[in-house]
């Protein structure tokens, strides 16, 4: 099937979505393991743009069974990459170290330099998330080294992008810019607009950080465009709770909206850590608009929300409602 436009190929996945998640598990179930690693393999990327990870992890799970019983290693290192993905994004950390570990030492035994490669960078990513900073930079060096010795513009612009990341939460906001400004470059040459929009995001949040809220809105802006035309439902999330917290800084009326889109945006993806953000940022715009009562209903749905997360995500996000509970008493 042949698609005209990138539109209508999103559109008739997530028409079909639940139609390839059946022939995944019918495949698995009827020996044909070949089509049942495959599947989760090719809608792995567009369906993580919907934010929902749900079914995606179990049929990843599945995925690598049927690589296994196929014998076939690049479709078990595949999909143990998505899987370990998948689990980074839904904060699962310790399963996202184990699996992408099992699936970098899986290529590297195939030979698989590219491979090798993408899990190393998803491996960086998961310690990243941790905390583990200067294990998470390291790597991230070893892949842009690879990245480049194999000329992956993709894989060295995403690297790029993940190095901004690090050095961004180790407070070195110069060598964070570099980078981010570098991946900004190269994915705006070889037209990756998904990979543009998400370093568009990540520059706005680190001219926020830095009070340059004229260039933070700037950036904040090019993601929400971009997320929306390659419908990136999570990154435009993240994006109007930057852009809120931007009008907030800026002390503009305009952050409720922005905050409430958010809020609204983030119903459909599941993720309670990107709803506490999104919540938190309402109950702030609305405490700034002189809307103490309002305030004080959303950061209570907030905290509820929030006491059920765990991990070293959700403590920043229980200490920023708290903050502000007491700055509004």
């Amino acid at each position: 099937m042949a698609f005209v436009t990138e539109a209508a190929a999103m559109a008739w996945c997530h028409a079909e979505r639940q139609n390839l998640a059946a022939a995944t598990r019918y495949a698995a179930r009827h020996g044909m393991h070949r089509q049942a690693w495959q599947i989760p393999a090719a809608i792995h990327d567009v369906f993580t743009r919907t934010g929902r990870f749900d079914d995606l992890i179990s049929l990843n799970e599945i995925g690598v069974e049927s690589a296994r019983l196929d014998a076939h290693a690049f479709g078990e290192f595949a999909n143990l990459n998505n899987l370990g993905y998948a689990y980074l994004a839904t904060h699962q950390y310790d399963r996202a170290i184990t699996t992408l570990t099992a699936a970098r030492a899986r290529a590297a035994e195939s030979g698989h330099i590219a491979a090798e490669s993408v899990c190393a960078h998803n491996l960086g990513g998961a310690y990243l998330s941790i905390g583990d900073t200067s294990r998470a930079i390291g790597i991230f060096h070893e892949v842009l080294a690879a990245s480049r010795q194999l000329a992956n513009p993709f894989g060295e612009s995403a690297t790029l992008h993940r190095l901004g990341d690090a050095y961004r939460r180790e407070k070195r906001p110069e060598l964070a810019l570099a980078a981010y400004g570098e991946a900004l470059e190269i994915r705006e040459r070889i037209g990756s607009a998904r990979g543009q929009g998400l370093t568009h995001h990540q520059l706005a949040t680190l001219y926020l950080e830095a009070g340059e809220l004229r260039l933070a809105a700037q950036h904040c802006a090019a993601a929400l465009t971009i997320h929306s035309r390659v419908q990136e439902a999570a990154g435009r999330c993240d994006a109007l709770v930057t852009r809120a917290d931007i009008e907030c800084a800026a002390g503009s009326a305009s952050a409720v909206a922005y905050a409430e889109e958010a809020v609204a945006a983030c119903v459909e993806l599941g993720d309670s850590y990107l709803r506490v953000r999104s919540l938190a940022v309402l109950a702030d715009a609305l405490g700034r608009m002189k809307s103490p009562d309002d305030a004080a209903r959303t950061r209570a749905e907030a905290l509820a929300v929030a006491a059920e997360l765990t991990g070293p995500d959700a403590l920043p996000l229980l200490q920023r409602l708290l903050a502000s509970s007491l700055s509004v008493v």
